[in-house]
This record gives C-alpha cells, structure tokens and sequence, in this order.
C-alpha cells in the first residue's frame, strides 16, 4: 500500500492480486498504473489501443518494455459497498516473454 501511496493512486481504481487476499502485484487508477519489478517501482501509461476496464481506468498499460494487460471477466466473486471483486487475468510481456497469471481484480474507491 505505501508503494502505490508514494505513486499517487490512491482514490478509485483497481488492484490485481493472484488470490483473493494475496499480494497485490498491479494497481490502477485514472491514467497511471505500477507494478514492481526486481523490487523498484514501474509507472505505466495507458496504452494507445486501451480500453476502459472500469469507470476512471484502462485494460492496456506500457513502460519501456512492459506491457501489461487486464482481461476481466466480469464474473463478480464479491461485492462490498464501494468495491467489486471479478476473476481477470493478468497478461504480462517484457523482453518478449509473456506469462498470463489468473487472479482476482478489486475495484472500488
């Protein structure tokens, strides 16, 4: 939590984690996303092909060499008052390797 405060995505948007409760590995909110890679921080941007994933936010990112894209499913597993949790399916590419890893997408506000 304290890495995407010190990015500024606080607010509405999503996280991706491989299991409900698990790590979060990738957040999003408007127009800025991060993940970590070898233990630094990655900012990523929008993609130029994206599309919303949930109101305030996009499926499609980039830095450098990575991209990452959310396939959700909409296959909601819970719901609280300010947040939704569907299946999706992160879909990572650096170097040109892509690994596809299932987990669960929580967003809300």
């Amino acid at each position: 939590m304290a890495d995407w405060r010190s990015a500024k995505l606080d607010g509405t948007g999503c996280y991706w984690s491989p299991r409900r409760g698990g790590p979060i590995q990738f957040v999003a909110a408007g127009n800025t996303a991060m993940t970590k890679v070898g233990g630094r921080i990655v900012i990523l941007k929008p993609r130029r092909d994206a599309k919303p994933l949930f109101p305030f936010t996009h499926d499609a990112w980039r830095a450098d060499d990575l991209t990452m894209r959310v396939v959700d499913t909409a296959r909601i597993r819970a719901m609280g008052y300010e947040t939704v949790t569907t299946d999706a399916v992160l879909i990572v590419t650096r170097r040109n390797v892509t690994i596809r890893l299932r987990g669960s997408m929580i967003c809300g506000s």
